[in-house]
């Protein structure tokens, strides 16, 4: 099997210094922005900051974590013997498919729950929180566990297809 191609050194470096420009840019955008704030709104500001930081790290991370545990343990329960005799592998690269789709919908439902709960609070004008943002919040994780499960299956496809093609001693080596 030939080792996958990597772009040359030269295009790396490039992007890279494209992607430290455009993050210059960004602070830069932002420190202008920061000067413009009242204290008050520097206040709300750090807080909300702390509360990203304490969501991510005590609630998404430990959620992505035992997900995919316990999905790899269902996994493997569900897979049984297999077809000849062959317990089900996931083919490499579906962790990070899976975590990734996990991540979104995490950070989707985290950017979702206020808007959930101002939305049973009721207002006075209705058309404050005018979105069905419920529905949409579990068509999205619908979405993005078609595209997990999607995903797997093409990489299962192709792990298969790049067996079919490797010689037979290939296969056999340890």
């Amino acid at each position: 099997m030939t080792a996958p191609s990597t772009p040359p050194p030269r295009v790396l470096r490039t992007v890279r210094l494209l992607l430290v420009a455009a993050g210059a840019v960004g602070l830069g955008v932002g420190a202008v922005k920061l000067t413009a704030l009242h204290p008050s709104q520097l206040r709300s500001l750090a807080v909300w900051l702390v509360a990203g930081v304490v969501l991510h790290d005590g609630v998404l991370v430990p959620l992505v974590t035992v997900a995919l545990a316990g999905g790899g343990l269902v996994l493997r329960r569900l897979a049984g013997p297999g077809i000849r005799g062959h317990r089900w592998r996931a083919p490499r690269g579906t962790g990070p498919l899976v975590t990734s789709c996990l991540v979104v919908g995490g950070v989707l439902t985290l950017v979702v729950l206020p808007e959930l709960h101002a939305r049973s609070l009721g207002a006075a004008n209705p058309t404050v929180v005018p979105g069905d943002y419920g529905r949409r919040l579990v068509l999205t994780w619908a979405v993005l566990a078609g595209v997990a499960v999607a995903g797997t299956v093409a990489l299962s496809l192709r792990d298969r297809v790049r067996r079919r093609r490797e010689p037979p001693a290939a296969r056999e080596a340890p």
